[in-house]
């Protein structure tokens, strides 16, 4: 980016900068926690380090490194995944008396391939799959709008990730290597060159035209998608492994993790690589940002992870998806509750567990209702919905720990799962390459 553009990045920038410069500003001002975050930051690695954990390429001092804490401008999370759920609309009617057996149900067949991936937004849904293309669906009238696929646009290989724009444009990724960016309307897209491989993830900001991705081409870049052509603003390339997840956030830092193990923090602004976690032996699988700076992290080898910037006991370490008769099971998402006191992680030994972060991330629940592996998850409130490999979507109360209810919702698995809020209707989509939206009643 160059200093005197204009766009997305180039606000964000002057308003971090402009922010940065309140020394001695007065108690719970976001000046007085940039410079507290800096004290948290310059302590985090001895806390680490007293506790037997790894420390990583975390800073021990102040200096550079120490910016990794900074709070940002209020970036919003990113629109795609559980953890961007809306909160209210049809979560409550979903726990109320009808629950999901009792909706209104209309399923659209789109394809005769696995829908992969899902994106909901302003009563609009699209899904890509197996079959190179993407879906637009209106929900209100529960039909195909837009088939996002022609000979001259659109993907040549699995889609494997979609968000949604806050200008109602989308933003697909493929094995393909590709990034498309569609227009709100027609069949059209721009092509954002750049990745040379498999993109993994794809998220969008709730305010602003930016976008980061990964790929399995070991790098995570961040788009500017303002108006005028649409331009890579940077590129990290610290990650010696492909790229699998992303967690972006607190502070304007994003979060990735990559197949050998370690997590990398990123400053939004600048693209620079601020830290660097010895996360998980394995795969880093999943990650999600809490309240207050904490990142959460799983692995491939079932532990979950809490770092915490600010506290000099650093991190918690939970054996969450481990039994001894089973070995370990990667931890395939983690969502954080809204109050920031809960955080549910799902994992490969077909467990979801429910932590409570108030009492040294002890699991508070544990649910073992599936049969088949968990696919999908989304939490919205208490209620918690799942989907897995046989087609059934489970719901539960992450606050009594009870199983609410379990709907056969498609023949095969249950890929996708994503709440439009204000229509009031659960989407979800899969195997069958049906997407099935239910409302409420």
């Amino acid at each position: 980016m160059g200093e005197g553009r204009e766009g997305a990045l180039g606000r964000l920038k002057a308003r971090r900068a402009g922010a940065g410069a309140g020394a001695g500003a007065p108690r719970g001002s976001a000046a007085r926690a940039h410079e507290e975050a800096e004290a948290y930051m310059g302590r985090m690695a001895e806390g680490l380090r007293a506790l037997g954990l790894p420390a990583g390429e975390l800073p021990g001092g102040g200096g550079g490194g120490a910016a990794a804490a900074k709070p940002g401008p209020g970036l919003g999370g990113a629109a795609q995944g559980p953890a961007g759920a809306p909160r209210g609309g049809a979560a409550e009617w979903l726990a109320g008396g009808a629950g999901l057996a009792g909706s209104a149900r209309v399923d659209v067949d789109l394809s005769d391939r696995p829908l992969l991936c899902l994106s909901v937004r302003d009563g609009l849904a699209v899904a890509g799959g197996s079959d190179h293309g993407l879906y637009e669906v209106d929900l209100a009238k529960g039909r195909r709008s837009r088939q996002l696929h022609s000979k001259r646009f659109g993907h040549q290989e699995w889609v494997t990730c979609v968000a949604h724009l806050r200008d109602g444009r989308i933003l697909s990724g493929g094995m393909d290597s590709k990034l498309c960016l569609w227009d709100a309307r027609g069949v059209r897209c721009a092509e954002l060159p750049g990745h040379r491989g498999s993109v993994s993830c794809v998220q969008t900001d709730r305010e602003s035209p930016v976008a980061v991705t990964c790929s399995y081409d070991k790098t995570v870049r961040c788009w500017d998608l303002g108006k005028g052509r649409p331009t890579e603003a940077w590129c990290m390339s610290k990650h010696r492994a492909p790229v699998l997840a992303l967690a972006w956030g607190w502070g304007g830092l994003v979060a990735s993790g990559a197949r050998d193990g370690k997590a990398v923090g990123t400053d939004l602004a600048t693209g620079k690589a601020l830290w660097t976690l010895d996360a998980h032996q394995g795969h880093c699988t999943s990650l999600a940002w809490g309240r207050g700076g904490v990142l959460y992290t799983g692995g491939q080898d079932g532990h979950v992870r809490g770092w915490d910037f600010r506290d000099d006991a650093g991190c918690f370490d939970l054996p969450a998806h481990i039994e001894s008769h089973r070995g370990s099971g990667a931890v395939g998402d983690i969502l954080v509750h809204e109050d920031g006191d809960k955080v549910v992680t799902v994992g490969a030994d077909l467990s979801v567990c429910v932590m409570d972060v108030r009492k040294a991330a002890r699991p508070a629940h544990t649910f073992r209702d599936h049969g088949d592996f968990v696919y999908s998850a989304l939490l919205s409130g208490d209620l918690l919905l799942t989907g897995d490999g046989s087609g059934a979507v489970l719901s539960h109360d992450v606050r009594r720990g009870e199983l609410l209810e379990r709907l056969p919702a498609q023949a095969n698995a249950v890929r996708c799962l994503a709440l439009d809020g204000p229509g009031r209707r659960l989407v979800l989509a899969g195997d069958d390459g049906d997407l099935t939206s239910l409302a409420a009643p």
